[in-house]
């Protein structure tokens, strides 16, 4: 799983909505101590492979904001860059590269968009899951 992990956040800051939002604040799993907002974390989950080569993950999604506002407009952000809005079922294919080697990821949005705020910080998330599946 650490392989398509790496694949997906290398998908992630080679997208440049995201970045432009979020420079390189995109981080695996949770949001490192003296983290600084917005900023994406995901995490792939569920899932294995689906062939010779293929691999399917769930992969979930969070957008974290100061403000409910900014949190929507990075989630719209990155659903945009991740998904084909014009096509009917959604699915876009991308490429990723790691350490030179391409491959290719294609992805799918799996369920709608969740809005939360974290009751300690009180800052704004909204969390959405996909699916990905990348030839490894």
């Amino acid at each position: 799983m650490k392989i398509a992990s790496k694949y997906f956040r290398a998908l992630l800051v080679s997208l440049s909505d995201i970045t432009d939002i979020v420079s390189a604040r995109i981080y695996e799993e949770v949001l490192p101590k003296g983290y600084t907002l917005p900023a994406v974390t995901y995490w792939l989950n569920g899932g294995g492979w689906t062939g010779p080569g293929l691999q399917e993950r769930g992969v979930t999604v969070r957008c974290w904001a100061a403000q409910r506002g900014d949190a929507h407009d990075l989630f719209e952000a990155t659903r945009g860059e991740l998904l084909d809005a014009d096509e009917e079922d959604g699915f876009k294919q991308h490429t990723a590269t790691v350490g030179g080697v391409s491959s290719p990821v294609l992805v799918w949005q799996d369920g709608s968009e969740i809005v939360l705020t974290d009751s300690d910080t009180e800052e704004h998330v909204v969390q959405a899951e996909y699916r990905v599946a990348m030839e490894l």
